[in-house]
């Protein structure tokens, strides 16, 4: 997401998409920060490449991880390109955004491994 979407969130909610964001070949798309009481959500797509592939299966591990859900979406081929309709989400209580970012952050670094030349 640009930077000019985010300005509708809450801190945490930013500082969780931004996170998400960081990883290269992921994509955020939308954001549904929650309210109290209820989930938020962030919709992202990965590219096809091993640096996205890297990454979901990075966000894969932190969902199992941390309690969170994750799953794929995708309309019909024929209402966009084929090869380009598949989406991917996150979900979580509201919350913990901010703690979850903080703990992306900082795993990502050790985590995910730099492409072997």
């Amino acid at each position: 997401m640009t930077r000019e979407n985010y300005i509708h969130f809450d801190q945490p909610m930013i500082k969780l998409a931004r996170a998400i964001d960081e990883f290269e070949g992921i994509q955020t798309v939308q954001v549904n920060e929650g309210k109290p009481n209820e989930q938020w959500i962030v919709f992202f797509t990965v590219a096809h490449n091993e640096h996205g592939w890297r990454a979901l299966e990075f966000l894969a591990w932190i969902a199992q991880d941390y309690g969170l859900w994750i799953a794929a979406s995708a309309p019909p081929p024929y209402l966009n390109e084929p090869g380009n309709c598949l989406c991917f989400w996150l979900r979580g209580a509201y919350g913990k955004q901010n703690k979850l970012a903080n703990w992306i952050n900082h795993l990502r670094k050790d985590y995910i491994a730099p492409e072997e030349n």
